[in-house]
């Protein structure tokens, strides 16, 4: 879901629950069907598409505390709008970044945008951006205004602005206030199911790209939620999107001066990666850890050591992951001071001697250009981020030859921040860093209703909501969450997700609790 059941964002609420850098473009652009030349033709008035989307990890709540945050899927609602525009075969320059008050403001003052798409968490109060430090920044719907109008300019080439957030008509009513011709938004006493913003969002930006003018893009967009056999209840989630603006007449041709160049008939280009650097990709199922991943996000922007610890099992290399790749998408945005340069992830599980985990880290940061540590000039200019997993046999085994390499990366190269996956922190083994302060992030098992829906997950059938005792799909989490099963595993994430393997095995989840038990 998009966002939670209150405006405090308390539905979303989640308890406490070798690689080398590689250069990729920080250009978040692509071009449905038009090639570098004619990109670079004068068209006039620009045909730009530019969508914002926020993914913050943590909010605080009334009670002023910090709240983890539902992650959302914003690579594939990108992938979605690219691959309509593509299928329409308009040469319409789409363009991505993520949202924070800066590169919204900036967007509308530089010109150019004709469509505003944002996608993120919403309220009948406020959307949410991102604050640039992983937590989420309310923007009120008075703000949204006068972030969109200030200095007088009501930004007259935007004419269309799509709020893809639950509960967001007050924000649409904001935009159509400061003069936008046209507003696509959700009701503002709904939820609206991710499959059904899928749904609408392809349709409408299809029938927008294929010169149909907003009204007939939007009631095309419907009619797809309510004709879609993945939505559930559609003509209820087709009713949530309301289409609104500055006027009532939505007849406007958004792209009639566009080329339709072959609709559909060249193979889609390939997006880009989010993540500008060859880190791994973030678990199938990774859950129930945002608030873990917003602390080790601002320990490294606040420290140059980080150190993220627990027992075995409990998902740490998981955080290190999802923490490297919510860094590298931002490095050129909002972490540019701190990993402007890379962000560098070396799995030490097959690196048998610390000397080979200088030279890949070394080669790693410097693009394969060099192999020490010590002597590196380019090393020494560097802004990066240095996370090193399943290490721990490297400091059983050459304390001293780890010791090193951490000081040279911390008190003789300054740009470099580094980030330990270990059991237990350096303090604790005895060892310490003259004017180096570690900062620690502990994990702890899951919660209940996370592992509950870390087993739904991962699960390899379908948990029938019989068998835990209720009659709905909608209800099976929180009552498995009450189940024996998920409380002998203890929030032990391993443990969890080894059982979830194991249901297709048996016609029955207390079968499943029964094996493990007499094992």
């Amino acid at each position: 879901m998009r966002n939670p059941s209150s405006d405090d964002l308390s539905g979303l609420a989640l308890s406490r629950d070798s690689s080398s850098l590689t250069s990729v473009s920080s250009n978040h652009s692509v071009v449905g069907n038009v090639t570098a030349a004619e990109q670079s033709k004068p068209t006039g008035k620009s045909a730009e598409i530019v969508l914002l989307f926020a993914a913050p990890l943590a909010y605080v709540s009334a009670q002023r505390q910090r709240v983890g945050l539902e992650p959302l899927d914003y690579d594939r609602e990108r992938q979605t709008v690219a691959k309509a525009i593509h299928d329409a075969g308009a040469a319409i320059k789409l363009r991505f970044e993520f949202a924070t008050t800066d590169t919204f403001r900036s967007v509308v003052t530089m010109g150019g945008c004709r469509v505003l798409h944002y996608s993120g968490h919403g309220s009948t109060k406020y959307i949410g951006m991102e604050d640039g430090r992983a937590g989420m920044h309310k923007v009120e719907v008075g703000m949204l205004q006068q972030l969109f109008a200030a200095g007088g300019d009501t930004s007259p080439e935007v004419s269309l602005v799509f709020v893809s957030a639950c509960r967001s008509q007050a924000a649409a009513e904001g935009f159509s206030a400061v003069g936008v011709k046209h507003v696509v938004a959700v009701h503002s006493e709904a939820r609206v199911n991710d499959t059904a913003v899928r749904s609408f969002t392809r349709a409408f930006y299809l029938a927008l790209a294929s010169k149909k003018s907003v009204q007939q893009s939007f009631d095309i967009a419907r009619e797809a939620v309510l004709t879609s056999p993945q939505v559930q209840h559609s003509a209820a989630e087709a009713q949530k999107f309301l289409l609104l603006g500055a006027s009532d007449d939505h007849s406007e041709i958004l792209f009639n001066d566009t080329e339709l160049c072959n609709p559909g008939k060249a193979a889609a280009p390939a997006l880009a990666l989010l993540a500008q650097d060859d880190v791994p990709a973030v678990p199938e199922g990774f859950m129930g850890r945002s608030l873990e991943v917003y602390e080790a996000v601002c320990g490294t922007l606040d420290r140059r050591l980080v150190t993220i610890t627990g027992a075995a099992g409990l998902g740490k290399s998981a955080v290190a992951v999802s923490m490297a790749n919510y860094l590298s998408e931002r490095r050129n945005d909002s972490f540019v001071a701190a990993c402007g340069d890379g962000v560098c992830f070396v799995d030490g599980g097959q690196i048998e001697t610390a000397a080979q985990l200088e030279g890949v880290i070394a080669s790693g940061l410097t693009r394969g250009k060099e192999t020490a540590i010590a002597t590196s000039m380019i090393i020494r200019q560097m802004r990066a981020v240095v996370v090193l997993d399943h290490c721990s046999t490297l400091w059983r085994t050459s304390p001293d030859a780890m010791q090193t390499i951490l000081r040279l990366l911390l008190t003789q190269m300054r740009g470099i921040r580094v980030v330990l996956v270990l059991k237990e922190p350096l303090n604790s083994m005895g060892i310490q860093l003259q004017g180096v302060n570690e900062k620690v992030v502990r994990l702890v098992p899951l919660s209940l209703v996370d592992s509950a829906r870390l087993f739904v997950r991962k699960a390899s059938r379908r948990v029938d909501p019989s068998e835990v005792g209720v009659d709905a799909a909608c209800e099976v989490i929180p009552a498995l969450a009450q189940h024996p099963l998920i409380s002998y595993l203890q929030g032990h994430v391993g443990s969890v997700v080894y059982a979830a393997g194991l249901l297709d095995d048996y016609s029955h989840i207390n079968l499943l609790e029964e094996h493990l038990r007499s094992r």
